[in-house]
């Protein structure tokens, strides 16, 4: 079954969850800003850029249709960016500057090398961070306030193997990333194939 990533639609569930779980946090009582941090230099930039072009022509296109409404009142979006060049202190310092620069009470990210460490504190200081994080890590923490967009990287694997075994492929191997993720992806994927 083949399924359509749908940003509008995954921004408009966050609105639900927002408006039923913390107050607007924006200086117009009409906008929610949204906080965008990505990678958009570095070696990640083209897949970061693509992201952080869906989040804006997603606000963008809610916005073109009026904002939404709840309870008799009217919101529109407002995205602000911050580039983290694929750096995990960096990424901590965009968060920080996006939730007390830009009261962003949400902050939307394509990266575990972002998501994992803004999740030291970001329930402490009150934001949400919605990411395509595929670590297990990132929703089994028990962090309150993070929203995954995507799988686990062990559904990845579990469908790689299946088909592996349906094509007889029976040797595999893998090239490690340089970070932190890319190692505990390598790692789960050699004990996953040798079970």
């Amino acid at each position: 079954m083949k399924t359509k990533f749908n940003l509008t639609g995954i921004i408009l569930i966050f609105v639900l969850i927002f408006f039923v779980t913390i107050p607007l946090a924006s200086g117009d009582d009409n906008t929610v800003n949204l906080g965008v941090v990505a990678a958009i230099s570095g070696p990640s930039a083209v897949y970061h850029s693509d992201f952080d072009r869906a989040v804006r022509l997603a606000a963008e296109e809610l916005n073109n249709k009026g904002g939404i409404t709840i309870e008799g009142e009217n919101y529109i979006f407002s995205v602000e960016t911050c580039d983290y060049e694929n750096r995990s202190a960096l990424a901590v310092k965009c968060a920080r500057k996006l939730v007390n620069l830009h009261e962003t009470p949400v902050i939307l990210t394509a990266s575990s090398v972002a998501a994992i460490p803004m999740m030291k504190f970001n329930e402490r200081e009150g934001f949400i961070i919605m990411a395509t994080s595929t670590s297990p890590a990132f929703v089994n923490s028990g962090n309150k306030l993070v929203v995954r967009i995507t799988s686990s990287f062990i559904d990845y694997i579990n469908a790689t193997i299946d088909a592996a075994n349906i094509f007889g492929i029976t040797k595999a191997a893998a090239l490690i990333l340089p970070h932190e993720i890319g190692k505990r992806w390598t790692t789960a994927f050699m004990k996953i194939w040798a079970d």
